[in-house]
């Protein structure tokens, strides 16, 4: 993927690391200390890794928190939600600042930005999430996250609605960019697609636009107006089967060495 985007396009993704460790890192810091290493490339491929946005969220703990606590301390929050909004300050901060020096470079119009998480605030309580957002919280709300694609000529204006993983990248932004590619060696799908959207749980859980499925109960909640056919839980569990065993096999068996490459799309 790395090489690939070398090659073709402007690419920077960034991703918020899942870590236990208080981070007293600034993004902001970060995009200022790195941009020069790549401004002046033709064609590049950046892979941040964020950092401020992680707790504790405490003032007197994280330095981050400490340093945009101005901007939250008057909001009807928690102090630990108030702590984790002005941590993630840091990161508007640092896109802010990326921007500007993109657009200052003259790449930004044919940049593509990727924005992305993996995991919902292991520093916030169940109460703290409900302030901020009102739903029930379970395994499938607390997991939701938002995916933000930034292209100044293929996603401006557009909103994808539809559930979708992390995998689910890769493919997108291959289409976006119109590399040619073997689609079967890929698990995720083109988010801007016709396909259904599915997001797949740890646990084999999954939801789509039509209801999910917990497989600690083995049990499917169908949305309300809408029909499936009698095969629709299954076949969707056997193919997220499918999903988790060459998974397996790609990391410890070499998978990949016994696919025969090109010729399918």
């Amino acid at each position: 993927f790395l090489f690939y985007c070398i090659k073709k396009s402007r690419l920077i993704l960034f991703l918020n690391l899942s870590t236990f460790i208080i981070s007293l890192h600034s993004d902001l810091d970060l995009i200022n200390a790195s941009f020069d290493d790549y401004k002046k490339d033709e064609k590049f491929f950046t892979y941040y890794i964020t950092l401020s946005g992680h707790g504790d969220y405490s003032k007197n703990n994280n330095p981050i928190v400490k340093k945009n606590w101005d901007l939250v301390k008057n909001l009807n929050y928690s102090n630990n939600l108030k702590g984790y909004i002005a941590a993630n300050i840091e990161f508007d901060k640092a896109m802010e600042s990326l921007l500007a020096k993109l657009k200052e470079a003259n790449k930004l119009q044919d940049t593509i930005i990727v924005i992305s998480s993996d995991h919902f605030p292991y520093f916030l309580s169940d109460q703290d999430i409900k302030q901020k957002y009102k739903t029930n919280l379970n395994k499938f709300s607390k997991s939701k996250g938002t995916l933000l694609i930034w292209s100044n000529d293929k996603t401006k204006g557009k909103t994808i609605d539809k559930y979708g993983m992390n995998m689910d990248v890769v493919p997108t932004l291959y289409n976006m960019m119109g590399f040619d590619y073997d689609s079967r060696l890929l698990m995720g799908k083109d988010l801007m697609s016709d396909a259904e959207g599915i997001a797949i749980l740890p646990d084999r859980s999954f939801i789509t636009n039509k209801g999910y499925y917990n497989s600690s109960t083995d049990q499917f909640t169908k949305y309300k107006n809408v029909t499936i056919d009698d095969n629709y839980v299954n076949r969707i569990n056997d193919s997220i089967s499918d999903q988790f065993k060459y998974s397996k096999a790609i990391q410890y068996n070499d998978y990949f060495k016994y696919i025969p490459l090109g010729g399918h799309k």
